[in-house]
């Protein structure tokens, strides 16, 4: 259940969400909307707080199983599979890196940068 539709339930559920995780009303109301992301240290809070109903999966979808590993497999938990870049990706960003670091250019910049201390 996404925290938006469980605050909307009854009346005056958010308002004791916010009391018991120790945030302003309207924070919580733009974590629930989405306009602002859940920070993941009031995560266990908020779950606490919506009684388990609301997950960390439902409140960081993007990176919960890498926040909170002991969660992946859990019942009523989304898949999680490792997506690994293909490798000609991976090596032209190395190369980019590479080129960009080891630069005269770079170089020259970095030198230039401490050249004013002892």
């Amino acid at each position: 259940m996404n925290l938006a539709d469980y605050l909307a339930e009854k009346r005056g559920q958010h308002a004791r969400v916010a009391r018991e995780v120790g945030v302003a009303s309207a924070y919580l109301s733009q974590m629930a909307s989405r306009i602002r992301p859940v920070p993941p240290a009031l995560v266990p809070a908020l779950v606490l707080a919506c009684e388990g109903r609301v997950e960390c999966w439902d409140l960081r979808p993007q990176d919960w199983h890498l926040i909170w590993p002991g969660a992946v497999g859990r019942p009523g938990a989304p898949e999680q599979r490792l997506q690994v870049p293909p490798r000609s990706t991976v090596a032209a960003a190395d190369a980019a890196v590479m080129s960009a670091v080891s630069s005269p250019a770079a170089v020259a910049g970095y030198s230039n940068h401490f050249a004013h201390l002892p």
